[in-house]
């Protein structure tokens, strides 16, 4: 065989090795940044092998065995809706909107899952978060009445029963615990008509509380007078009410009984 037929089927064999061996390295080689997991399973089957740590360099799986699946991110992530149809002790619906932030570790997560959280996570974590939110929302509405829900911090004192059971419910998906400020509910909807019963209640009582304390500080003020301060106010007040029926006869008399008593209490009665 002629050399100048040889060597071209060298050179061209030495490049598709070389090529070959480039993709077999490309394969084999997963990037895993500091902020995701990375996910592996069998190529044949595509059962779960195990996860990939976050690390600034590669990691190396067998292609012609494994293949490399979704990314799951570690940072945050965010889930929002809105829960319709809630229903009070009562029975009154209604509805409450929510956005949680949050973020997730499979590490974390009991190893029998390990399958199932490997599929789920990378792309269904916004909806099984939001789910458990739903669900306590709906539990813990159920058990309330509704002026519960229209008192004052009634959204927060609810935020915070929902944040400590959604971080419960999801702790076995890896969830990490919701803070104060990746939780935020509201506004609370009802029916116009019960909220404006409700709002005429609130303002009722709350007259009712302010007449309540004017009275107690009036009677905190009474309770240092003298009897004979208590005696003139009593005139005085005596007075005003005949001066604004307009009688002069008993006005007259009013007076005429004053000035004897006062002349009594200072010795210049007339004495019988």
């Amino acid at each position: 065989m002629s050399v100048w037929l040889i060597v071209p089927l060298l050179i061209t064999l030495v490049v598709l090795i070389g090529y070959g061996l480039l993709r077999y390295i490309k394969a084999a080689q997963v990037i895993v940044g500091e902020l995701e997991v990375g996910t592996v399973f069998t190529r044949r089957e595509g059962d779960f092998i195990r996860f990939l740590k976050p690390k600034s360099g590669s990691h190396w799986i067998r292609p012609l065995a494994e293949k490399a699946g979704d990314k799951i991110p570690l940072g945050n992530q965010t889930t929002s809706g809105t829960c319709e149809e809630l229903r009070t002790k009562e029975g009154i619906p209604l509805s409450i909107n929510y956005n949680v932030s949050f973020s997730v570790d499979p590490f974390k997560t009991p190893e029998g899952i390990h399958n199932r959280m490997a599929r789920a996570l990378p792309k269904f974590a916004p909806n099984m978060v939001g789910s458990r939110v739903k669900h306590v929302l709906r539990h813990l509405v159920e058990q309330k009445c509704i002026e519960e829900l229209y008192q004052e911090d009634a959204v927060k004192k609810l935020e915070k029963e929902v944040r400590d059971e959604v971080s419960r419910r999801s702790e076995a998906i890896g969830v990490a615990p919701i803070s104060a400020t990746n939780m935020k509910l509201g506004p609370i909807r009802m029916p116009p008509q019960v909220e404006k019963a409700l709002k005429s209640d609130y303002e009722r009582k709350l007259q009712t509380a302010t007449s309540i304390d004017a009275l107690e500080r009036l009677h905190a003020v009474i309770s240092k007078f003298k009897e004979t301060d208590m005696e003139r106010l009593s005139e005085l007040e005596r007075l005003r009410v005949i001066e604004n029926s307009g009688s002069l006869v008993y006005l007259m008399d009013s007076l005429v009984k004053k000035v004897r008593e006062t002349a009594v209490a200072n010795g210049n009665g007339e004495h019988r």
